[in-house]
């Protein structure tokens, strides 16, 4: 069975785990960090050549890049499809795909999530300049990709996959409400999502306390 490096906070190593459960594979996560990525293990920087994760280990065979990954894991395994067949449908996913990499990645991401989730965590303070700049794009993109996840029909595949990776920690955040308001689409899409068995079990919920005690019992160790 395969194994993938990566850690637990990071939101594309939970987008290969989220395949490998729909797939029905047994793919363990080998950490390389800590749960919320601000600890790197040593064996961090030896697995991908610009030191990210996730990588996937398949009886040695080695592959980086998340959306590489992802497809390998439908190609390489039987079990339910992720890619739909159809010349249209299969363009739609992908259409999803490189707009959620994109144009949503940087503000839901790196703006917003890193902001509210990961830097208290360690117990820095948001950046609300950032966060306020970048809310009408995040609001924007939202409808956008509502949008295009409304344009198909209701199959899963890996254009949820990547689209709930990139989402689940704005839903967690106070400008969720907002975002959600502009782009009723995607938060009735999201409502339905979270409740699949492999979202639930691979993109639960933050609880901060517990994760900036983690932390803080680290460092104070060190």
């Amino acid at each position: 069975m395969p194994k993938l490096y990566g850690y637990l906070a990071c939101p594309r190593s939970r987008m290969a785990l989220v395949a490998a459960s729909e797939k029905g594979i047994d793919c363990s996560l080998q950490a390389v960090a800590s749960w919320d990525g601000l600890d790197k293990f040593p064996i961090f920087s030896k697995l991908h050549p610009f030191q990210k994760v996730p990588v996937l280990d398949h009886g040695g065979l080695r592959i980086t890049e998340a959306l590489a990954i992802l497809m390998y894991i439908e190609t390489a395994f039987e079990g339910p499809p992720l890619v739909p067949e159809e010349p249209l449908a299969l363009a739609r996913m992908w259409e999803i795909i490189s707009a959620t990499t994109s144009y949503a990645w940087s503000p839901w991401v790196q703006a917003l999530a890193i902001n509210r989730i990961i830097r208290p965590i360690s117990g820095e303070g948001a950046d609300e300049a950032a966060i306020a700049a970048y809310l009408p794009e995040m609001c924007r993109v939202a409808e956008v990709i509502g949008g295009y996840l409304a344009a198909r029909e209701e199959a899963f595949d890996l254009a949820d996959i990547v689209v709930a990776g990139a989402l689940k920690y704005v839903t967690e955040t106070p400008e969720w409400e907002e975002i959600a308001r502009s782009a009723p689409v995607l938060e009735t899409w999201w409502n339905r999502t979270r409740l699949r068995p492999s979202i639930a079990a691979h993109m639960p919920n933050t609880d901060l306390k517990k994760r900036s005690n983690e932390y803080f019992a680290r460092h104070m160790e060190t």
